[in-house]
């Protein structure tokens, strides 16, 4: 008994130790690549996770220049294209600057300036010098028309940007039409239509529809004109001022007889008339520019007498007494 515990404590040794020497031999044959292995993953996401920070980093540049850019209503196109090349592949950021940078152009053509250049309130220029000749408007035109093109082949066939491609597709109509080549802009309009219809755009697909309905409408370009090129509005007439009724003043009816007329000055309490400032006035009477007469002093009246009672004034009727009406005697009491 003793015996066979003996060899069964041998064989669970050797046993152990066998496992042991395995273990050993593993480590040895493969701890080497799989440490490798594990090290590579981990640099791998390391890596992954870095990528991902400096591309969302990038964006957040390319797009914060390019509001930088395109804020302040007078962008400059060739600043928006650098900005376009700098950051192309990031984003959409390359394609919204080259469409800006398109409409700005297409904004000078329109007004006929060069870019940059801003008109006064009534549509006028600072300098003719600003002004767009034929040669420069057709190479503003070309320029326009590059860009557009450039985004639609871009954004046109790619899932997610067909804002952008339809965005395109209407520049290209309107420089189609500014050459007075409808077919061209007739082309453009329904591309803008089948790519709204794949993109469920049902605004931008009756917009695009009644564009083409309108295009011979357009086939003759309508001048604008400024402000200042306008005809001159007549001026209203004047009011007519109201007469005054009445017969007022030596010059007849009307305001010009009363304002001729003297002013009572409130503040002489003889109640004596004041000249206005023309001069004085005319007396009913007599003929403009002769000097009126003085007026002749009034009598003094005469003493009075002593003994004698005042008289009333001469030219006035005496004041009548008071008449008193009769009383019947009273009547003695007892009768």
């Amino acid at each position: 008994m003793d015996e066979r515990q003996q060899q069964i404590r041998e064989g669970a040794g050797l046993q152990e130790s066998r496992l042991n020497t395995d273990f050993i031999d593993f480590v040895q044959k493969w701890g080497g690549p799989f440490l490798i292995l594990c090290a590579v993953i981990m640099a791998a996401w390391a890596g992954w996770n870095w990528w991902q920070k400096r591309q969302a980093e990038q964006i957040d540049a390319a797009f914060a220049q390019y509001e930088a850019q395109s804020a302040g209503g007078n962008a400059s196109p060739e600043a928006l294209k650098a900005v376009a090349e700098e950051f192309e592949g990031i984003g959409s950021v390359s394609m919204l600057a080259r469409l800006e940078a398109a409409d700005v152009y297409v904004t000078s053509i329109r007004a006929g300036v060069k870019t940059g250049v801003t008109l006064s309130p009534d549509g006028t220029l600072a300098s003719p010098d600003d002004a767009l000749t034929q040669e420069e408007r057709t190479r503003l035109i070309e320029q326009a028309t590059a860009l557009y093109q450039r985004v639609m082949d871009k954004a046109g066939g790619s899932s997610g940007k067909g804002l952008i491609a339809i965005r395109a597709g209407y520049g290209l109509a309107a420089m189609a039409e500014c050459l007075g080549d409808i077919g061209a802009a007739r082309g453009h309009y329904e591309r803008v239509v089948e790519i709204a219809e794949a993109n469920g755009f049902d605004n931008h697909v009756t917009l695009a529809k009644a564009r083409l309905e309108s295009l011979d409408e357009v086939a003759t370009p309508v001048a604008l004109l400024s402000l200042a090129e306008l005809a001159v509005r007549p001026a209203p007439p004047a009011p007519e001022l109201p007469a005054v009724p009445g017969d007022v003043g030596p010059a007849g009816p009307g305001l010009t007889g009363w304002l001729e007329q003297p002013v009572m000055n409130p503040f002489n309490p003889e109640g004596t008339p004041s000249v206005p400032s023309g001069g004085p006035a005319p007396v009913p009477g007599t003929e403009p520019g002769a000097t009126p007469a003085a007026p002749e002093p009034a009598p003094a009246p005469e003493p009075a007498t002593p003994g004698s009672e005042p008289g009333p004034a001469p030219g006035t009727e005496p004041a009548a007494e008071p008449s008193v009406p009769p009383t019947e005697p009273a009547t003695p009491p007892g009768r």
